[in-house]
C-alpha cells in the first residue's frame, strides 16, 4: 500500500481538477503504527481497525477517481454537472468522516500505549495495609456508583454493631469496618480488602434468626482479617503486570484505580478458594464465639439455601454458590462444633433483631 501522504497528495491532485467542486484544503491524518508492547487482545482488535480504515480509505480513493473521470469536464449548469455536485458532497462527508475515525483511532492507540506503559511501571504485587484500605475504598466507590443501598438509620446502626461486636474478635480487630445494605433480593454478601462489606436484604430476609445473620457477616469479616483478597490481587498484577508504586501515583489514572477497575470487572473480590472458605469458616466460629453468639448458625443458613434453590441458579446473585456445600461445612466445622464449649453458649437473639427484620419488611 503506497503511503498515505503520497495518496493524499493524488488525491488533492484529482479534487482541484473537478470543475464542479473544488477542495481546496484537505487533511487526512496517517493512521499511527500499533506498538507491540500491548497485549496480544489489545494490539489484535487495534490491528483490525487498522485494516478496516485502510480498505475503507483505498475505497474512498476509488471513488473519487472515478466521480473525476466522469465529472471533470461536465459542461458547468447542465443536469448532470448538478448530480455532480452532489456526488461530490457526499463524497466530501464520507471522507470528514473518515478522517474523524481516523483521529478516534489514533487516540485509542495513544491511550492504549499509555494505559500498557502505566501497567509496567507499576511492580509491587502486595499492599501494606493502608494501600489496602485505600484499594477497598476505590473499589466501594466504583461498586455504590452501580447499586442501589438501603438507606435507613435503624437498619444500619444495627447491623454497624453487630458486625463491631464480631469485628473485635478477628485477626485485625483495627481494620474500618463497614457494612452497607444493598437493596437486592439476591441472597448474597461480599467483602472488599481494607473493611467494607456488603449485604442484599434479601439475605437479611432469609435469617431467621441473629445467629445466622452474625455467622454471614462473621465469615466475610473472616476473609478481610485472614487477607483472603491477597491471593487474588497477586493473581491480576501478575496476569497484566500491574502492581502500586508505595502507593502512590499521579495522573488521571492511578495504580488504586485501575487495580479496583480489574478487580470488580473480573468479579475477583467474591472469588475464594476451598481452602480459603474453610479457613474463613473456622476463623467466623471462633469469632461468633468470643462475641458470645452461638456459632452454630453457620451451617443451617447455607442449608436453608442449598433447600431454597437446589438447582444452583444464578450463580453471581446467590451466596451459597460461591461457598462450599452445606454437607461439606458440617463436614469441615464437625470438629469445631465438637467442642462443649460451643454448645454452652445460650445465645438469644438481641430485642433489635425482630425490629429490623419488620423494618426490612416495611422498606
Amino acid at each position: 500500500m503506497l503511503r498515505l501522504k503520497l495518496i493524499i497528495g493524488v488525491v488533492l491532485g484529482i479534487w482541484m481538477a473537478i470543475s464542479v467542486s473544488l477542495i481546496h484544503s484537505l487533511e487526512v491524518p496517517e493512521l499511527v503504527q500499533i506498538p507491540e508492547s500491548l497485549s496480544l487482545q489489545q494490539r489484535s482488535e487495534l490491528l483490525r481497525q487498522r485494516s478496516a480504515l485502510e480498505e475503507q480509505w483505498k475505497t474512498l480513493v476509488a471513488r473519487v477517481a472515478d466521480h473525476n473521470r466522469e465529472c471533470q469536464k461536465v459542461p458547468v449548469d447542465t443536469p448532470f454537472a448538478r448530480k455532480c455536485r452532489e456526488a461530490m458532497a457526499q463524497l466530501h462527508g464520507h471522507i470528514n468522516a473518515y478522517v474523524d475515525s481516523v483521529k478516534k483511532f489514533n487516540e485509542s492507540v495513544r491511550k492504549a500505549s499509555e494505559w500498557g506503559a502505566l501497567e509496567k511501571a507499576l511492580v509491587v504485587p502486595f499492599l501494606s495495609e493502608k494501600e489496602e484500605i485505600r484499594l477497598g475504598g476505590e473499589m466501594a466507590r466504583l461498586l455504590e456508583s452501580e447499586m442501589i443501598l438501603v438507606n435507613d438509620s435503624q437498619v444500619h446502626n444495627y447491623l454497624q454493631n453487630l458486625l463491631n461486636r464480631l469485628a473485635c474478635h478477628s485477626k485485625r480487630p483495627a481494620l474500618p469496618y463497614t457494612v452497607k445494605v444493598v437493596k437486592d433480593e439476591g441472597i448474597n454478601a461480599f467483602a472488599l480488602p481494607g473493611g467494607h462489606i456488603y449485604v442484599n436484604d434479601g439475605l437479611i430476609r432469609l435469617a431467621d434468626n441473629e445467629s445466622e445473620l452474625a455467622g454471614v457477616l462473621a465469615h466475610e469479616i473472616a476473609h478481610i482479617a485472614a487477607r483472603h483478597h491477597a491471593e487474588t490481587i497477586d493473581k491480576i498484577t501478575r496476569s497484566v503486570g500491574v502492581g502500586i508504586v508505595g502507593g502512590v501515583l499521579t495522573g488521571p489514572i492511578t495504580g488504586f484505580g485501575l487495580l479496583s477497575q480489574r478487580m470488580i470487572q473480573q468479579g475477583a473480590y467474591m472469588k475464594f478458594t476451598r481452602a480459603e472458605e474453610g479457613e474463613a469458616d473456622r476463623l467466623a466460629v471462633e469469632m461468633l464465639y468470643q462475641a458470645q453468639i452461638k456459632p452454630t448458625g453457620l451451617v443451617p443458613f447455607f442449608e436453608k439455601l442449598r433447600q431454597r434453590h437446589p438447582e444452583g441458579k444464578s450463580l453471581r446473585e446467590k451466596f451459597y454458590s460461591t461457598h462450599p456445600s452445606p454437607e461439606e461445612r458440617k463436614e469441615n466445622l464437625a470438629p469445631l462444633f465438637a467442642d462443649p464449649r460451643f454448645n454452652q453458649l445460650q445465645h438469644v437473639d438481641s430485642a433489635d433483631f425482630p425490629k429490623i427484620r419488620k423494618r426490612m419488611e416495611e422498606l
